[in-house]
């Protein structure tokens, strides 16, 4: 087994966890008792760096000359600039509970979906990637060739 075979069996091991605990995750977070809910933020934090790694190998390997590879480069930066915004405005929602006196307020409700919205989007975002990635990993064309 050549270095490179090595290389993109771990990069599949990262997607398959990857894809793995996002839907674990999303499942946990939509239960929302409280001890599951503090096991999701943990699964979260994971998941995010998983993400991170994720687009790290992707980064790297993704052969732009290709119309499939370039397309996944998109969709990964696409995805970096998602979770860029996406950090800050999961920070917004904490920012509005501070600043309001009165919790009946549309605001809150606004914040509140736009707090569901980023916090889903992360996820299916990385979902979407992951399965990107897997239904084009065996296509040798889509990512960069070995250097002799």
């Amino acid at each position: 087994m050549t270095e490179r075979e090595v290389y993109f069996k771990y990069l599949k091991v990262v997607i398959y966890a990857t894809l793995v605990i996002n839907i674990i995750t999303i499942i946990l977070s939509l239960i929302g008792e409280f001890t599951i809910s503090n096991i999701a933020g943990y699964l979260y934090l994971v998941a995010i760096c998983l993400n991170i790694l994720a687009l790290f190998f992707n980064f790297i390997n993704i052969n732009t000359a290709d119309a499939k590879g370039k397309f996944l480069k998109i969709i990964c930066y696409l995805y970096l600039v998602f979770l860029f915004f996406a950090i800050f405005m999961l920070l917004f929602k904490q920012i509005i509970f501070v600043v309001q006196e009165d919790p009946t307020n549309f605001r809150l409700l606004m914040a509140e979906i736009t707090h569901s919205i980023v916090y889903f989007g992360i996820l299916g975002f990385a979902l979407l990637l992951a399965l990107l990635d897997l239904k084009y990993f065996n296509r040798p064309e889509t990512w960069v060739p070995q250097k002799a």
